[in-house]
């Protein structure tokens, strides 16, 4: 069964650094106060535990 992901946007943001032009499309992540950010990690959040609630091995690995 494929996973479904939520979407993570890709932002067109270069940031000149010692004259070299650096691709940062992933800025907007660095924002841990915008509810844009919050809503993804929300929704990564609810993907990741619902695999691991799901994941037959999981009891034995906590125990451990």
């Amino acid at each position: 069964m494929p996973i479904k992901v939520p979407e993570t946007k890709k932002l067109d943001f270069f940031e000149e650094i010692h004259g070299q032009k650096i691709a940062d499309p992933y800025r907007w992540m660095e924002d841990l106060e915008s509810e844009e950010i919050r809503a993804w990690i929300d929704a990564e959040n609810a993907l990741t535990f619902d695999f691991l609630e799901r994941f037959p091995l999981r009891k034995n690995i906590q125990e451990r």
